[in-house]
């Protein structure tokens, strides 16, 4: 997980148990070697598979709806800085 800039390696961490499962098994990991790991274990294996180049388009995919949160949390914050500045 070193290997991923800082906002990559907040972003795992605050992904659920479930989620990072339900992603490690749409990249193909094997269901049962998946359900068997723990959440360190898991937050590095979907590390693993985001920086040995699973397609950033396809991770953003897996990840949602094409924006990670954080651009979603961005987005809106700046969102409401330009009401405020209104």
């Amino acid at each position: 997980m070193d290997q991923l800039d800082k906002d990559s390696q907040s972003a795992i961490r605050k992904m659920s148990h479930e989620r990072l499962v339900g992603y490690l098994i749409k990249a193909d990991e094997d269901e049962e070697t998946v359900q068997q790991m723990n959440r360190q274990q898991l937050m590095e294996a979907w590390a693993k598979v985001i920086f040995e180049g699973c397609d950033k388009a396809e991770a953003e995919a897996t990840a949602g709806v094409g924006e990670t949160e954080l651009e979603l949390q961005k987005k809106r914050l700046e969102f409401k800085m330009m009401k405020y500045q209104q």
